[in-house]
């Protein structure tokens, strides 16, 4: 399934490259140390064994990186527009944590797709940002994207509806089908990647975070290291304990199925794709 179903893209770029095309001066910062877990400086980077696209940006024509491209914009399908139109070659890497859970994978990725459950799980955390009632769904080929509305959006009335800004009010949640959660969070984004452990029971999760523009004073890593301790303490100990027991229910035996209703459109797109992905739908 994993082969199949998740693409894996290598910009191959020798660094001394890089550092001649990089119009910020980045890399020169990172070498005299003033930015920090700088990839290819001071943060090892290694090359992918068996990427399924390669595109060489030494030597070769745009018309050949085109053709290798397709594939990836096939499998995009509608999202490609949403993720261009966000600028993320301005984004940097600010942070990766890996998270262990005795859950299943699809379990993991479950927690993103609705939001009833915030004013109840999330009293004190996310539910005085968002609303736990409004949220739209598109599928995108198997990839899907929910929005979740934040509270600040009644600030837009009155205006006209060419000078809405719907990142800064909203939580955009998409899935890369089959195994990556990219959430464009306004000031910032996260993915998660979420694999299969030892288990059926297992998950492992590559938690990243990235910043709109390179962390170099003490005030933004401050700020920047706040978001991250609040992701992980909502999910460790609101979402996983309660996703936990969910998993533990499924071993009873009590019901051999689970019906999603009208207000879980995205769960039930997800769970829809993963059989039609391996040759198993109806």
């Amino acid at each position: 399934m994993w082969a199949a179903c998740t693409i894996e893209a290598f910009m191959d770029t020798p660094i001394e490259v890089c550092e001649t095309r990089d119009t910020k001066g980045m890399y020169a910062a990172a070498r005299r140390g003033d930015v920090h877990n700088f990839t290819g400086i001071d943060d090892p980077y290694e090359e992918p064994l068996r990427p399924d696209v390669k595109l060489e940006t030494v030597g070769a024509t745009a018309l050949v990186n085109a053709a290798a491209t397709t594939e990836i914009y096939t499998h995009l399908a509608q999202m490609a527009e949403d993720l261009e139109a966000f600028g993320l070659e301005d984004y940097s890497h600010y942070e990766t944590r890996i998270l262990r859970t005795e859950l299943n994978w699809k379990l993991v990725i479950d927690t993103f797709l609705e939001t009833y459950h915030l004013s109840v799980l999330h009293k004190t955390t996310i539910a005085p940002i968002l609303h736990s009632n409004l949220t739209a769904f598109d599928g995108m080929g198997r990839n899907l994207r929910m929005i979740g509305v934040r509270k600040t959006v009644g600030a837009l009335r009155g205006l006209p509806e060419h000078d809405w800004d719907l990142v800064r009010h909203s939580a955009l949640v998409y899935v890369l089908f089959p195994n990556t959660v990219f959430i464009m969070q306004g000031d910032h984004l996260e993915t998660w990647r979420v694999y299969p452990g030892k288990s059926v029971d297992e998950a492992v999760m590559h938690v990243s975070l990235y910043t709109p523009e390179p962390t170099v004073t003490e005030k933004a890593k401050a700020h920047w290291d706040r978001n991250m301790d609040l992701l992980m303490a909502t999910v460790t100990n609101e979402d996983f304990p309660l996703a936990r027991n969910i998993q533990r229910d499924f071993h009873s035996g009590a019901q051999a199925t689970i019906t999603f209703g009208a207000n879980e459109p995205a769960l039930a797109h997800f769970h829809r794709s993963i059989p039609d992905a391996v040759g198993q739908g109806a």
